[in-house]
């Protein structure tokens, strides 16, 4: 078989073989750390080299099945690889699914974001329709993209919701009785989620689930800001 050179005294065939053998195990430790991510090209790249190195190395002592074993990785990482092109190149979500994302788990990756996007359904509401009932267990988690809601406690307006909010968020894990009602006040796009098939996607999905619990988080930050600025709004001091 052909002979590698040697290097500081050492086989260029230990050497790679000792380097392809770390660099899969490193990979593999740190995809379990959560250091690197197994829907990115970093990982099967990681895999593709390491596998070529071992491949290389098994040039001065040739073993089939090792070889053959070799080939196989760096044909599925090659496979990984051209997937992930694919999805990202040809796959791209549209508009209204990228503003979606942004509100409802900016942090993401493609591949995650269409498998949560493709829960929901998109509906288009008139104005009048309720999309919460007050005291009534939340079935669903919304996302408003164009027009506004109507939230009300006992009756009275309390807040509006445009563009970008969530509606169900506080309950929607718990299908408890939502704290208020909420009307579309003008025509109405929004995507629809049903609370149940969400929570067993989130309980079977780590990742999405703490990503949307981000989004949420954010959605209720904001929510906070604009009624302490409502509250605190010209003419708050006067009257006090």
């Amino acid at each position: 078989m052909m002979e590698l050179p040697r290097i500081m005294g050492i086989g260029s065939a230990d050497a790679l073989g000792t380097f392809g053998l770390l660099l899969a195990m490193g990979a593999y430790l740190f995809l379990q750390l959560g250091l690197i991510r197994g829907e990115g090209y970093l990982y099967p790249t990681l895999n593709l080299i390491a596998s070529i190195a071992l491949l290389i190395s098994l040039m001065e002592m040739f073993n089939l099945y090792s070889a053959l074993g070799e080939i196989a990785w760096i044909a599925i990482s090659l496979l990984g690889i051209t997937r992930l092109f694919i999805l990202r190149r040809y796959f791209r979500l549209t508009s209204e699914e990228e503003r979606a994302g942004a509100a409802l788990a900016p942090s993401l990756d493609l591949e995650d974001m269409r498998v949560l996007l493709r829960m929901g359904e998109w509906k288009d509401l008139e104005p009048g329709a309720r999309l919460a009932a007050e005291d009534t267990p939340v079935d669903a988690l919304w996302y408003i993209d164009q027009g506004r809601c109507r939230v009300e406690h006992g009756g009275t307006t309390v807040a509006m919701i445009g563009p970008g909010g969530l509606i169900g968020e506080i309950t929607y894990r718990t299908g408890a009785p939502a704290t208020a009602s909420v009307f579309a006040e003008t025509p109405l796009r929004g995507l629809r989620f049903d609370a149940s098939a969400l929570r067993d996607l989130l309980a079977r999905k780590p990742r999405i689930d703490s990503a949307l619990e981000f989004g949420v988080a954010g959605d209720l930050r904001r929510k906070l800001a604009q009624t302490t600025q409502s509250l605190t709004g010209p003419g708050r001091d006067d009257a006090a």
